[in-house]
């Protein structure tokens, strides 16, 4: 990673910023505002993380849990969402922090198992699945990804 890349929570000001790299990385979906992140934020928000370089948002990353349309606190399972870096960062390492921290802070907090998704709608499939699979160790059932932490 870049030495000048640095890693910090996210603050509400930096809702705009971090929704334009959901969009231009197709991240994005119809259920996304501030409003929803703010709840988020303020339940977890040290499980709510950017990327930041030249004072400039990269990248993001939260976790929480249990997760949102279902109740899995008794099962130890995080749930990790929308990790994105500007494609003009892409290839630095810097999903690679930001998901390496994330996973560190659920399992801190007692979690023994995260999952994500990584649907065909967010494009660029195939490096998806490389970069959850291989190179962080997820196993993967079609667009649902699991790792034990």
């Amino acid at each position: 990673m870049s030495p000048d890349v640095q890693i910090r929570e996210f603050e509400l000001e930096d809702y705009e910023e971090v929704e334009e790299i959901w969009r231009i990385t197709d991240v994005f979906n119809k259920r996304d505002n501030k409003g929803r992140y703010e709840k988020i934020w303020r339940k977890y928000n040290d499980l709510f993380l950017i990327a930041e370089k030249d004072e400039r948002v990269i990248g993001s990353v939260y976790g929480v849990f249990p997760y949102m349309w279902f109740s899995l606190p008794s099962f130890g399972i995080g749930y990790v969402g929308h990790l994105a870096i500007h494609p003009d960062a892409q290839g630095m390492g810097v999903g690679s922090i930001l998901l390496d921290e994330i996973c560190e802070r659920l399992r801190n907090r007692g979690k023994t198992r995260v999952f994500l998704f990584a649907s065909p709608s967010e494009g660029r499939r195939d490096d998806l699945y490389r970069f959850y699979r291989d190179r962080h160790g997820f196993k993967n059932i079609s667009d649902l990804f699991f790792k034990r932490l």
